[in-house]
């Protein structure tokens, strides 16, 4: 199948806040952000369509699609935990330290890993029908963790992979016996 992986448009909260799974909107002119995104995208008439279910995933979706969307959680965003809504340079800075030394497999508190975040991922991608195109609108830990698993990259680089507020991204999706095979398309 055609896997396109679109990332959310620019929200309504700033970057310097930890906002994973913290449930904020789009800014009122995401309107010509949602043109040019249309203008990229492949037709969606015969796609089926998932978001993750926080509104800066799902009114874009929404947007593109009425009424065709399907929400999943397993493509939210990764979850901070206690950190979540708070000013990255409030967070405690040890604790911060620890955690970025192995993102990959330490959670901040209450949250999850980056690993974590990979198994949920793929655990919704291989339910998928293969007979048909998909549209995910979700965010960019998600779709940096199936890229690094489309191109067997260790999750640690999995943020060489740019992934910027409104692009996407397309593979070959194929699941078969519990080996994944994908490849890359380009856009």
């Amino acid at each position: 199948m055609n896997l396109y992986l679109l990332r959310h448009t620019r929200t309504v909260i700033e970057a310097s806040i930890c906002h994973g799974q913290t449930d904020i909107g789009l800014p009122p002119d995401f309107a010509h952000d949602l043109a040019t995104i249309r203008a990229k995208l492949p037709d969606l008439s015969g796609m089926t369509i998932y978001a993750s279910p926080l509104q800066r995933c799902r009114l874009l979706a929404e947007a593109l699609a009425p009424g065709r969307v399907h929400c999943d959680a397993r493509l939210m965003e990764l979850n901070f935990g206690e950190w979540e809504g708070q000013p990255w340079d409030a967070i405690d800075r040890v604790a911060l330290d620890h955690w970025a030394a192995d993102f990959v497999h330490r959670a901040p508190p209450g949250g999850e890993s980056f690993a974590q975040l990979q198994a949920r991922c793929l655990d919704f991608l291989v339910a998928l029908p293969e007979d048909q195109d998909v549209l995910l609108v979700t965010h960019a830990g998600v779709i940096r963790a199936v890229l690094a698993h489309a191109r067997s990259l260790p999750l640690d680089r999995a943020f060489e992979i740019p992934v910027g507020h409104g692009e996407i991204s397309s593979i070959c999706w194929s699941y078969q016996h519990s080996n994944q095979n994908s490849t890359e398309k380009d856009q």
